[in-house]
């Protein structure tokens, strides 16, 4: 009888280790194409960065020449809370419905900005966000990460933002009380895109996935991170365009 017990035990032993293995491969298998896409994706932005930067400066002459000005009669915004963070103390000028819709069009304009950088590199953002929706992973969080990494960049190729100054002179007219339904609607799906993903960025990601890598997987980890070291966050829009930007729209122009 004990025999039989030390035999089933050992059969269930080695059992739970070759699902163990098995997992393991999937996870270093998918953490190795993880790498690739994320390596390749960066290089395309890296390759189209005066693109990049050509489609963010041409949005902002367009409302320069079209609307400037446009919001200057609304309550000043609270840029850092664009993109659904809890509302300030600060900031008590105008009604709070004013309030309100100066905020839903700073984050239309920042919605409209992130969604022309990735313009130019549309094709591969999207290419590399179907690739992860493919990858397999047995441990939870990671699996939980990725997903929504990639979740948020097919919901931002999905945005479709409206005219900000059609509307900025719409919402003008009625004293900024409100925004049109198109612009907060789009407010508030662009904020999705950034609550999904919980701030993610490539690297955090990358650094996720090294547990599972061993032997030369790492130098091909250690090649990706100097990449993304170099590259910076790709499709990230500097400080100083946000900034010209916000001056477009918000100061006065005479």
């Amino acid at each position: 009888m004990c025999a039989l017990l030390g035999l089933a035990l050992a059969a269930t032993t080695a059992g739970a280790r070759a699902v163990q293995v098995s997992a393991s491969r999937v996870d270093r298998a998918s953490a190795r194409a993880f790498l690739a896409d994320a390596s390749t994706f960066v290089r395309i932005s890296l390759a189209h960065r005066v693109q990049l930067k050509n489609a963010t400066r041409a949005f902002i002459a367009h409302l320069e020449s079209s609307c400037p000005g446009s919001l200057a009669d609304a309550p000043p915004p609270i840029a850092e809370h664009a993109q659904g963070a809890p509302p300030s103390k600060e900031g008590s000028e105008g009604t709070p419905a004013q309030r309100t819709t100066s905020q839903t069009f700073l984050t239309v304009a920042l919605g409209e900005l992130e969604v022309t950088a990735y313009r130019p590199v549309r094709a591969p953002a999207l290419a590399f966000a179907q690739e992860l929706t493919r990858l397999h992973w047995t441990r939870s969080p990671l699996a939980g990460a990725l997903a929504a990494f990639a979740r948020s960049i097919l919901a931002a190729l999905a945005l479709r933002p409206p005219d900000l100054c059609v509307d900025a002179r719409a919402s003008s007219a009625i004293a900024f009380t409100t925004a049109p339904p198109e612009a907060t609607q789009f407010a508030l799906a662009f904020r999705a895109t950034n609550i999904v993903n919980e701030g993610r960025r490539l690297p955090e990601l990358a650094h996720l996935v090294r547990p599972l890598l061993a032997g030369g997987d790492l130098d091909a980890f250690a090649r990706v991170r100097r990449l993304l070291a170099r590259a910076g966050p790709p499709l990230q829009i500097d400080d100083a365009t946000v900034f010209r930007l916000l001056r477009t729209v918000f100061a006065p122009h005479r």
